[in-house]
């Protein structure tokens, strides 16, 4: 699939030669949250997509935070879009070994629990694809699993790529 399409002939204009480019979204600043459950958008890590196409989206979490609090997340995307997400990263129950990681996909929005082993920090990566209806933002929410007054942190460097296939 290659996109977008271009006829012999055609202008090469700004616009269409922006719409080959990837989107990114990195962080420049680590974000904290503590005794927070409820997942909501990392303010960094948004993307702006556009109605009717499908992307293909790639990033790196990099997470620290105690072993009790875990992390909580979710790759969002605009309203009625849908597609399929997931992370490489260890799961609750192997927290005791980080080295057991899950590859479980899951549906755009549904929640998936991640386990810490250490107050280290973590490079996990993520993937998505998404097929929107509408213009709208995708986004990684996240939030602790299990409340804890020290906080989880999504550190600089964590980034989002969307590269437009359709």
């Amino acid at each position: 699939m290659v996109y977008p399409s271009i006829s012999p002939g055609q202008r090469l204009t700004a616009d269409l030669l922006t719409s080959m480019l990837p989107l990114a979204a990195v962080k420049t600043a680590a974000t904290d949250r503590a005794s927070i459950t409820s997942t909501s958008p990392d303010p960094d890590l948004q993307l702006s997509l556009e109605a009717s196409a499908v992307y293909l989206l790639r990033g790196l979490i990099i997470v620290s935070g105690p072993v009790a609090a875990d992390l909580r997340c979710l790759v969002a995307g605009p309203a009625g879009s849908s597609g399929t997400w997931g992370m490489v990263a260890p799961g609750v129950a192997s927290t005791t070994d980080p080295d057991q990681v899950r590859t479980r996909a899951f549906s755009l929005g549904s929640v998936s629990a991640y386990g810490l082993s250490t107050t280290s920090a973590y490079a996990w990566p993520l993937w998505a694809y998404i097929s929107t209806v509408s213009a709208g933002t995708a986004s990684f929410d996240w939030s602790q699993q299990t409340s804890s007054a020290t906080a989880v942190s999504v550190a600089a460097g964590s980034h989002l790529l969307a590269h437009r296939i359709a």
